[in-house]
């Protein structure tokens, strides 16, 4: 069976997913510049945005595939 997804549900998906990271991006930027980040937490801090980062690239880029958007 074909899963029935309207476009406009793919849409509020990817928008949850993306307000999401977004949050999750500044969240940890305000932590590296506002708080008091050791080494360990700052390498980890660096390797979490990249991924974010790249997560946030791909969902805008399937948003935008998605058709009527």
């Amino acid at each position: 069976a074909q899963p029935t997804v309207s476009p406009a549900e793919q849409r509020t998906y990817f928008d949850y997913k993306i307000q999401e990271l977004q949050s999750r991006i500044q969240l940890v930027e305000y932590m590296l510049e506002n708080g008091t980040p050791d080494a360990e937490q700052k390498t980890s801090a660096a390797a979490e945005l990249k991924q974010w980062n790249a997560q946030l690239e791909n969902y805008k880029k399937l948003k935008s595939s998605i058709p009527g958007t």
